[in-house]
């Protein structure tokens, strides 16, 4: 036998609401197996460009039988009558506001959350990773008819257009300057985000490759609050400095251990690989590189802006 039960949580007017996601926790002690249903919802007006997201999250047991949206909230379908007395997702949702640049979410009053809460709000955020991110962005890019086009160049090779020829070797270049267009990495740590981005070096390292990573804590109108560095050697992620304020140091080997756990050493690997291979050379190749000469254009003659005035009435000002 069967029942439903249907919440409060309808859309937001105006946004578009994605298909439930039923994502199951690893088992754990206790009766039954948890997790949560992951409801995603985008702004829905095609002629505005913002990446606003909210996410709905309930906790769910193996009471469970489906899910789906209404026009309400979520419809839940159970096994029986008897397993929705007591269900967690009666009373425990979560709503986060967050953006689709990197996953970032925030929370309203996080420190009013119950325990209870906490957890799903946890689980919640544990489990937008970049996989989730991108498929969320292609729904995005559906929704404002704003899919690439098949062989549409991307950011990755930006850099090289950039003019290196009076950078010194020993000053700080920014993944996220070398490639803006890729994922930026994102975690939260009690409920809050941080953002990190790496720093790398054309000085190369005496004993192996290290890279420093910087976390910052972002705020839910976009600022950035510093919250220190960590240089590791990428071979075997071991800190060779930290740098913070005396009441940030906990913070941050508490981040700097999130990021292992949830990126290990792959992430780090591949960037630095590809910058000592690839980047490092060419770099410092478009370095030695002259700069060229451009011919003078005389005051009277027509400016090469193609306006039709001289130069001295155009451009030359």
């Amino acid at each position: 036998m069967e029942d439903t039960l249907e919440n409060g949580y309808g859309p937001k007017e105006g946004s578009v609401r994605l298909e439930p996601e039923v994502l199951w926790r690893p088992p754990e002690e206790g009766p039954r197996r948890r997790g949560l249903v992951r409801i995603a919802e985008l702004c829905g007006n095609p002629a505005c460009r913002c990446e606003d997201l909210r996410i709905l999250a309930y906790e769910i047991d193996e009471r469970l039988e489906s899910v789906e949206s209404g026009p309400e909230g979520c419809v839940f379908q159970h096994k029986t009558v008897a397993d929705l007395a007591g269900a967690p997702f009666a009373d425990n949702v979560v709503e986060v506001l967050g953006n689709l640049e990197d996953g970032a979410t925030f929370v309203q009053n996080l420190e009013t959350l119950s325990e209870d809460e906490r957890r799903l709000l946890g689980w919640l955020q544990d489990s937008i990773d970049r996989t989730t991110l991108e498929s969320w962005q292609r729904s995005w890019r559906a929704l404002k008819d704003d899919l690439p086009a098949e062989g549409e160049e991307t950011d990755a090779d930006s850099w090289r257009a950039r003019d290196w020829r009076d950078w010194d070797e020993s000053e700080p270049i920014l993944w996220s300057d070398i490639d803006p267009g890729e994922y930026r990495v994102c975690m939260h740590v009690d409920g809050r985000p941080f953002v990190v981005d790496e720093i790398h070096w054309l000085e190369e390292a005496e004993n192996g490759q290290e890279v420093t990573l910087t976390f910052d804590e972002l705020l839910p109108m976009e600022d950035l609050v510093d919250v220190g560095q960590v240089t590791v050697d990428v071979g075997s992620l071991s800190l060779v400095q930290t740098r913070c304020g005396p009441d940030q140091h906990d913070l941050l080997l508490r981040l700097w251990a999130a990021y292992q756990k949830r990126y290990g050493s792959e992430l780090l690997a591949a960037h630095a690989r590809r910058f000592r291979e690839e980047i490092r050379p060419e770099i410092r190749r478009l370095a030695r590189t002259p700069r060229r000469r451009t011919a003078k254009v005389g005051r009277n003659e027509p400016c090469p802006c193609g306006s039709g005035k001289k130069y001295k009435r155009c451009c030359g000002r």
